[in-house]
């Protein structure tokens, strides 16, 4: 399961896990945890501590090593990615499986942005890998993978 994240989210896994893991024993314990929240600007309560370190730490130690955090990790990156997949239906207008010019130009009027032929055609280029002048879920993820 490790194997499912890029190297740059691998890399960004174990910064976080080092910046939660204040001591440096290389686990993070129910304070450091705690800590987290603050940095998150969430109070957790003891309960709230109790419930996630249950979910998360799967050898009952008592702690979240390494493993746990990025299984936790590659877990919240799976659940984001179905709503991307999500979002890429609501944006794909005719079920085509592609989001087009016109759907992408929707999409920015939506949000309050009107843009030029052109500046959409450029929109589209960043996102658009294989320049066939529509975007795939599959171009879609990179996208948001990158963001």
């Amino acid at each position: 399961m490790a194997g499912s994240m890029t190297p740059g989210k691998k890399q960004a896994c174990k910064d976080a896990f080092k910046q939660f893991d204040k001591n440096g024993d290389g686990k993070i314990s129910t304070d450091e945890l705690k800590a987290v929240g603050k940095v998150l600007n969430r109070d957790f309560s003891d309960a709230d501590v109790k419930q996630m370190m249950e979910a998360v730490d799967t050898n009952k130690s008592g702690f979240v090593e390494y493993d746990e955090f990025e299984k936790l990790m590659i877990a919240q990156d799976k659940k984001m990615m179905e709503g991307v997949a999500e979002s890429f239906k609501q944006i794909d207008k005719d079920g085509s499986g592609f989001i087009t010019l016109d759907e992408m130009d929707a999409l920015f009027k939506g949000l309050g942005v009107t843009l030029t032929q052109k500046e959409l055609k450029q929109e589209m280029a960043k996102v658009d890998l294989n320049k066939d002048n529509k975007i795939s879920l599959a171009e879609f993820k990179k996208m948001m993978e990158d963001l």
